[in-house]
């Protein structure tokens, strides 16, 4: 993923539309830091985990409606190592399977890349001893 830095000028722009999955809504989400803008959805990703999680449905024109006419809503987000997360974060196995995903791309197509992905490390990962501080 890049570091882009993106300045919108709430003057000019009322909203953000995003056409993409969880990887996609990331880099908006971190690319904005703390601007406070309202973002919409339409899910076109590999897992789109993050907007199952909100809406529930995948359905287009549910979305497209969501998009139009629906009431914006303050959503949770968590900041792990100075980055943004909306839906969780992926530490140790998921951290490696998204690790070699954007690493060798989905040149098998998204659900076969993620598939792919799982079965390699699943073959070759060790727990790993980790710290964390919850305040």
């Amino acid at each position: 993923m890049s570091n882009i830095r993106m300045i919108v000028h709430p003057d000019i722009y009322s909203d953000i539309l995003i056409l993409g999955g969880d990887g996609t809504i990331n880099e908006v989400v971190n690319g904005l830091k703390y601007q406070q803008i309202p973002l919409s959805v339409i899910s076109i990703g590999t897992g789109n985990d993050t907007i199952k999680h909100i809406h529930k449905n995948l359905d287009f024109e549910y979305q497209l409606k969501t998009v139009f006419d629906g009431e914006p809503a303050r959503i949770d987000a968590g900041l792990c190592n100075d980055k943004i997360f909306m839906n969780g974060v992926g530490i140790g196995f998921d951290g490696k399977v998204v690790e070699m995903m954007n690493r060798e791309g989905k040149k098998y197509g998204g659900h076969r890349a993620y598939l792919r992905a799982v079965l390699r490390i699943l073959l070759t990962y060790r727990e790993r001893v980790i710290e964390a501080l919850l305040d």
